[in-house]
């Protein structure tokens, strides 16, 4: 009989790094969070977590507990964990007591419950929420820097511009407040028609995909990006950011209205109908007259016109709140952090998801 120990089929769990992103992968909420490590100079672990039944259908609620059983999440905790869209509230606050309160927790957004849980809540100012650990910011988060948009304007090698410049259209999609429809898209090529600009034109991970021909086919463009093209190129949207001297945005994405905003220059927004029964008092009216307020953003007029603004400066602002939070992060980088790349999902969910997004859609 061998004296050698018969080798072990365990093996040893990986070890993440001290930073974490959790979200559902909703490019929306992920990017919002990725923004945040950004501004933080950390490259954080990301995982898209896939609630099975019932914890999926009662998030934020339910048993933190069990639902953090369902999934492949195991200590060492972070001292940081970031998470956004309410599929991840009960996993969070699960990760913070084992944790014994090691772990921070910052949610960006409302979370819906357990506002005390977390270490510091970061939300705009049209959600309807406040405490002593809450900080409201104007917009959304992102991950809009000036390295980014440089970086992807280069990538586009979009030549000398054109007598007029370049305008970027940011389109969204249907959600619960407003409705896009083939009429919709007709009225918008007639908007921009009269611009006097080479458009670039970007739909989003919402835009309904019938919709892309009829945008291509009805509004002349320099260029056309949507996630649904099979042909490889990276997706221009920083570029197009960075490349524009108006931005025209459909209401209906906050997180692409402050992405806009970000960079000082004009935006015009382009108004899908509300749906039937809406109420004109929404988070999304709410945000949008704030921006007006604050001479951001018009409503859509021709001819176009020109104006200066602060660019809203939400991320310093949210960076430096979390570092009151968490006094051990290292230094700012003076770059953006390296992409990461997020863990797969638990095995309850059926196949991986894609990589992430460089835009949110909305």
């Amino acid at each position: 009989m061998s004296d050698n120990p018969a080798p072990s089929n365990t093996q040893t769990p990986e070890v993440f790094p001290p930073y974490w992103v959790i979200t559902d992968g909703t490019p929306g909420m992920e990017n919002q969070c990725l923004g945040l490590a950004d501004a933080l100079g950390v490259v954080p672990h990301v995982l898209r977590v896939v609630l099975p039944f019932p914890w999926s259908l009662v998030a934020p609620y339910g048993s933190a507990r069990q639902a953090l059983a369902s999934v492949n999440i195991h200590p060492p905790w972070p001292d940081l964990l970031i998470a956004s869209g309410r599929r991840s509230v009960p996993i969070a606050r699960s990760i913070r007591q084992l944790s014994a309160g090691k772990t921070k927790l910052v949610y960006i957004q409302d979370p819906g419950r357990g506002h005390k849980d977390f270490s510091l809540i970061i939300c705009p100012s049209h959600d309807d929420i406040s405490g002593t650990n809450t900080l409201k910011t104007t917009g959304a988060l992102h991950r809009c820097t000036p390295e980014r948009l440089k970086q992807g304007f280069a990538e586009l090698n979009l030549g000398a511009p054109p007598p007029g410049g370049f305008g970027a259209v940011l389109i969204g999609g249907p959600n619960k407040v407003y409705n896009y429809d083939r009429d919709f898209i007709a009225g918008l090529a007639q908007q921009l028609a009269d611009v006097g600009l080479s458009l670039l034109i970007t739909a989003s991970h919402r835009t309904p995909p019938e919709l892309d021909e009829m945008i291509k086919k009805l509004i002349p463009t320099r260029m056309f990006w949507s996630p649904r093209q099979e042909d490889g190129v990276r997706n221009p949207y920083f570029g197009f950011l960075e490349a524009a001297s108006h931005i025209f945005v459909t209401a209906d994405s906050i997180n692409m209205v402050s992405e806009a905003a970000s960079t000082g220059k004009p935006i015009y927004i382009l108004n899908p109908p509300m749906r039937w029964g809406v109420d004109s008092e929404n988070k999304f009216s709410r945000f949008h007259m704030h921006l007006k307020t604050l001479g951001i953003t018009r409503s859509m007029t021709v001819p176009i016109d020109t104006w200066k603004y602060s660019p809203l400066l939400d991320m310093q602002r949210a960076a430096a709140a979390v570092r009151k939070v968490v006094p051990n992060l290292p230094p700012p980088r003076s770059k953006p952090s390296p992409e990461p790349s997020p863990e797969p999902p638990s095995a309850s969910s059926p196949e991986p998801p894609s990589a992430p997004s460089p835009t949110p859609s909305g």
